[in-house]
């Protein structure tokens, strides 16, 4: 039986893989191998010179061309914030264009969890304030190290705004892990993203999170809308942070569309 693609996870802006541990016990009963590592942007020493591009290139670097090296067939997955990094990271990557250049290995499909689409150039702070009435981004970041080049979601509105259907014993847990990260990476895009490429086209998927505060549901629909491609829906009533919330039917979904894909 040929061996099943691995679950390559990026997570979004001040997140890191341990928000992934669930899925990916779910993930790892299924058989499928799973890589998942923190952004330079999250928790950087370096804020002012950590940059989306710097996130993409790292994906790159120390996550892809690793198993595409190794032969390994790779299902892309991001959450958010990382949709901006690994958009740019794809590009060029996907199994249609590396059978086509003789290479081995490749990234089957993408699949973003309620997570940005953004176009090349255009940073995650430029798509958020498109989405809020005032043009400004959303009052639960908190600017309280601007010197310093970082910022953070304010504590009392994390369970709020990322985990609001999900129990407390699990949301607390899972706030505790927030990290701060660099303005310079929220405020800068990365390059061509490779959803765009015809390789990628008919294995793009989005999960879509109706009960979103981080992300809206709108905001979800029409950057899909302005992508220009098909994206593959996969609904789901949940909050921001459906890997916490509902592991077990997210992992189902990756399963099912990773089969579809290989």
């Amino acid at each position: 039986m040929a061996s099943k693609p691995t679950v390559a996870l990026v997570p979004g802006a001040w997140h890191t893989p341990v928000h992934f541990d669930i899925l990916i016990s779910f993930l790892d009963a299924e058989g499928y191998p799973t890589v998942s590592k923190q952004l330079p942007s999250v928790d950087t020493a370096t804020p002012a010179t950590t940059t989306s591009e710097g996130d993409s290139q790292f994906i790159i670097d120390q996550v892809l061309t690793p198993l595409l090296d190794d032969g390994k067939d790779v299902v892309l997955v991001a959450h958010s914030y990382g949709g901006c990094p690994a958009g740019a990271a794809a590009n060029g990557l996907s199994k249609g264009e590396r059978t086509a250049a003789g290479k081995k290995g490749g990234i089957i499909g993408l699949i973003w969890i309620a997570a940005y689409i953004a176009p090349s150039n255009v940073s995650v702070y430029t798509l958020a304030s498109m989405y809020e009435a005032s043009g400004k981004v959303k009052d639960w970041i908190e600017h309280d190290t601007p010197s310093a080049g970082y910022n953070i979601p304010k504590t009392i509105k994390m369970k709020e705004v990322f985990y609001n259907d999900i129990p407390d014993a699990i949301a607390n847990v899972a706030i505790e892990e927030v990290k701060k990260i660099s303005v310079t990476a929220v405020s800068t895009g990365a390059s061509t993203p490779g959803w765009a490429n015809p390789g990628y086209q008919g294995r793009l998927a989005y999960v879509r999170t109706a009960l979103d505060n981080a992300i809206t549901a709108f905001a979800q629909d029409d950057m899909m809308q302005r992508s220009g491609v098909t994206w593959d829906v996969h609904a789901f009533n949940t909050s921001h942070s459906p890997f916490l919330s509902q592991p077990q039917a997210l992992a189902q979904t990756i399963h099912t569309l990773a089969k579809a894909w290989s």
